[in-house]
């Protein structure tokens, strides 16, 4: 037989239960290679090949027999020593023979689970007298691969230190080339993700783009399972911008005002009710049983696509209800308990091309418009009905889309067709405002009732109905097609498929946004910051604010801003341009004062008191402006160059040069004069002055020249100078000063100094050679000035981003089949 004519080099003796264990022994023995010093020396064996593990050797056959003839064959014995294989009786009658061969020396035990020899020890090796008594590798004590290299130690005769620090180098550069190899592959397929998921971005499919951009970067930056790559970050930065809820396959949508919207699903009459905040499925609704008993589909069952021409929510808020204009006909239907209201309808043979649905703000009235198909001529046929009573008020035809608007008061609606627009009053059926334009596409009322936006000739006009003026306000590049108006807000969208947000009151374009699929506008968000809109299938939410680079509008001018502030507490925030001075408040982000400035003044520095109502600002002098009143004092004609409160408020200071003036802000009193040792002058370009936050102390950075900056720390209620040091260092600019938060230390940092701590009291200067700064008292949002905007840059890490978009997404993944679809196949 084989196992007669065979010599083997190891015997692993297991029980069955630790196979996993004996096929690992099998193959780190069989591929162990040498130390390269050891290799060409006659007295140690140069392998360990072949190895004997029954179920790969043994043939058909008298079993006990060619397990014997295999042990004789054999040099070394290694026995798997654990609970189980102490009981097996083949592992003892194994271990015994090879005893009875004269082998002892040559039986290596491999421990891999018990405590003690009494529980791990077959009996045969137990019973071995002291002088015989082996050793071998413990896995739970030495650990897997230096308990392997003690067995190959004792088979090779050789000390084990001399094997283990070789093993452990080439374990270790092994390891390092299968990860290094392992990293380039990931690395490859982050960039081929990065690639995906921007193409993704053109196609504005962000949350697939965000979930490959997750999956390409590590789940943890700290403990990175993966390496990072530049490149999926930026796309992430990208991609993240658009983090509000998509829903798809949607065919057609209405929103209601308490936050859900109704979803049409394709071709199969289905109504779908979500929640737009959570993007949760609430219910469907089969709109085939409900219309049967109007026996639709007899008349157009055969309808594939777009059986659906309108819908939108009935305003009536004690029901659920929608109106939807399908066939011929215009239903009103409540989606929870499933009655439906036929309201009107046309010729039976016949059905609609295409139509539209204004109910009035108050829900009093609606409006049905319909284009037929039937006619030689196009028709459009508008019905103005009472939604309580249903009743027909007004029927007009037209030859051209037709646009509507209710005023808010739901007294009057506009009509705008061709190049006519005509206003009638709902009560006395008359025509009270008459205007003709060129090529009208839709009028709105805004929430003056006597005014009409009118969007024609590629211009947005607003049409006073009372005086006939109509200013043009806005010309746009292409035509415009559909239009929502909110406070000031007036968003529209072109035949291009781009969206603008236009400020009314300041005639100025908020943002942009292109898209590569026809557009209907839907609503304002219930904070009025976003905008709901459809394509051809699905609904998406655009806030606005957010800028295409992640920045956030805050603010915004008719002009170029020239400086801003924020009041000591961060409640509200001032910025200045040539059309005035604005007050803002910071947590709703709305204005709460405009205040017209002259000409003569060009601001550069301001702070503002909220416990004082005043706002300070130096423009060729230092001036005082009352908030309530709007008047102007000037405090002083000195050219300063920097401002600054007290904690308190109680006092502000101005800075020229060498010299710092401190006011009382109440009464406007000079309090006191400090004048810098000789020689010294105040750092330029930053912020080189700073009060305590507790005690009547501030410091400033001056320096004699630009190589020598200098700190200092003086009690203002007494004008001494306290403590004095000197830094080694450039002064450049960009200089910020400021007290840490607890007051116990002052804080410099500037772009060519670097960051420096100075524990004032024991006058201990130290500089900051770490990447995480000292603690400053300045707000950590990023304000930017943009133009005519205020802007809050980004400021999350990789990781914080990452967190913030798993939140978002819920915390879904890529399911198997997305990953297929984009990047495993």
């Amino acid at each position: 037989m084989e196992t007669q004519e065979k010599e083997y080099s190891v015997f692993i003796s297991y029980k069955s239960e630790d196979v996993e264990w004996a096929i690992w022994l099998q193959h780190e023995l069989e591929h162990y290679h040498l130390p390269t010093t050891l290799n060409g020396f006659d007295d140690v064996q140069q392998n360990l090949k072949p190895v004997f593990r029954d179920i790969d050797e043994l043939s058909a056959g008298n079993l006990p027999e060619q397990i014997g003839q295999a042990l004789r064959n054999s040099k070394n014995l290694v026995v798997i020593c654990s609970p189980l294989s102490a009981k097996s009786e083949w592992v003892n009658e194994e271990v015994k023979t090879f005893i009875a061969l004269g082998r002892v020396d040559k039986i290596f035990p491999f421990i891999v689970d018990g405590e003690s020899p009494t529980v791990f020890f077959p009996p045969a090796l137990l019973d071995l007298p002291k002088n015989q008594e082996r050793l071998g590798g413990d896995v739970n004590k030495n650990g897997k691969d230096a308990a392997f290299v003690k067995i190959v130690a004792g088979i090779l005769d050789l000390k084990f230190d001399t094997l283990w620090n070789r093993y452990e180098r080439e374990k270790a550069e092994e390891e390092r080339k299968n990860r290094e190899q392992r990293d380039n592959l990931l690395r490859i397929q982050s960039l081929f993700l990065a690639e995906k998921a921007n193409n993704l971005i053109d196609n504005h499919e962000y949350d697939i783009a965000n979930l490959l951009a997750l999956e390409a970067l590590p789940i943890n930056m700290e403990e990175p399972n993966r390496p990072y790559v530049s490149e999926v970050e930026c796309v992430l930065r990208k991609s993240s911008i658009y983090l509000t809820p998509i829903i798809r396959s949607v065919l057609n949508a209405c929103i209601k005002t308490n936050g859900n919207i109704v979803i049409i699903e394709d071709y199969n009459l289905k109504l779908k009710v979500w929640n737009i905040h959570t993007g949760e499925l609430i219910k469907i609704v089969n709109l085939r049983d409900a219309l049967k008993e109007f026996k639709f589909l007899s008349r157009f069952g055969n309808l594939t696509k777009k059986w659906l021409k309108a819908i939108t929510f009935s305003q009536n808020t004690d029901k659920n209800e929608i109106y939807f204009c399908a066939g011929n006909s215009l239903y009103a239907f409540d989606y929870y308990t499933g009655q439906i209201r036929l309201l009107r309808k046309i010729n039976d043979n016949y059905y609609i091309e295409n139509g539209d649905i204004i109910v009035s703000p108050d829900g009093h009235y609606y409006v049905w418009l319909v284009g037929a198909s039937w006619a030689e001529e196009p028709r459009y046929d508008v019905y103005l009905c009472d939604s309580l009573s249903n009743e027909e008020l007004l029927n007009y035809k037209y030859t051209a889309d037709v646009s509507c608007s209710f005023s808010p008061n739901s007294n009057l609606i506009a009509f705008a067709c061709h190049h006519d627009v005509h206003v009638i009053d709902i009560n006395t059926k008359d025509c009270i405002a008459k205007y003709r334009f060129y090529d009208v596409i839709l009028c709105m009322f805004v929430d003056d009732s006597n005014v009409l936006i009118v969007c024609s000739d590629k211009s947005v006009r607003l049409w006073n109905i009372l005086s006939y003026d109509a200013n043009i306000i806005h010309r746009s590049d292409v035509e415009i097609i559909d239009v929502l108006y909110m406070d000031n807000i007036l968003v529209y969208v072109t035949i291009s498929n781009k969206i603008c947000v236009f400020d009314i009151q300041y005639e100025l374009i908020i943002a942009q946004l292109e898209w590569s699929e026809s557009i209907r506008l839907l609503s304002f968000s219930s904070n009025e910051k976003k905008v709901y809109f459809r394509d051809v299938n699905s609904f998406r939410v655009w806030d606005y604010n957010v800028r295409s680079d992640g920045s956030r509008i805050l603010y915004y001018h008719h002009n170029t801003i020239h400086c801003t502030a924020y009041s000591k507490d961060n409640s509200c925030f001032v910025s200045v341009s040539d059309d005035g001075v604005k007050l803002w408040d910071v947590e709703k982000n709305t204005l709460i004062k405009s205040i017209a400035l002259e000409n003569e003044y060009f601001v550069d520095q301001m702070a503002v008191s909220m416990i004082y109502k005043k706002i300070f600002f130096i423009s060729s002098g230092f001036y005082c402006m009352d908030i309530d009143s709007g008047n102007i004092k000037l405090i002083s004609e000195l050219d300063a160059s920097e401002i600054n409160f007290s904690c308190d408020e109680k006092y502000i200071s101005i800075s020229v040069k060498n010299t710092i003036t401190i006011f009382e802000t109440e009464s406007l009193d000079i309090y006191r004069d400090i004048i810098l040792p000789q020689e010294q002058e105040l750092l330029w370009g930053g912020k080189a002055l700073a009060f305590h936050p507790t005690e009547k102390l501030l410091v400033t950075a001056s320096d004699k020249n630009p190589f020598d900056l200098i700190l200092d720390v003086w009690d203002y209620q007494i004008g001494i100078l306290i403590v004095s040091i000197e830094v080694e260092a450039n002064c450049g600019n960009e200089n910020f000063i400021s007290f840490s938060e607890c007051g116990d230390y002052v804080i410099y940092k500037s772009a060519w100094a670097g960051e420096y701590r100075w524990d004032f009291r024991n006058n201990v200067l130290e500089k900051n050679s770490q990447e995480i700064s000292f603690s400053l008292q300045f707000s950590n949002r990023i304000i930017v000035e943009d133009g005519c905007y205020v802007i809050e840059k980004e400021n999350l890490s990789i990781q914080q981003l990452m967190n913030k978009v798993r939140k978002s997404l819920n915390g879904r993944q890529l399911t198997m089949e997305e990953r297929k679809k984009y990047y495993l196949d």
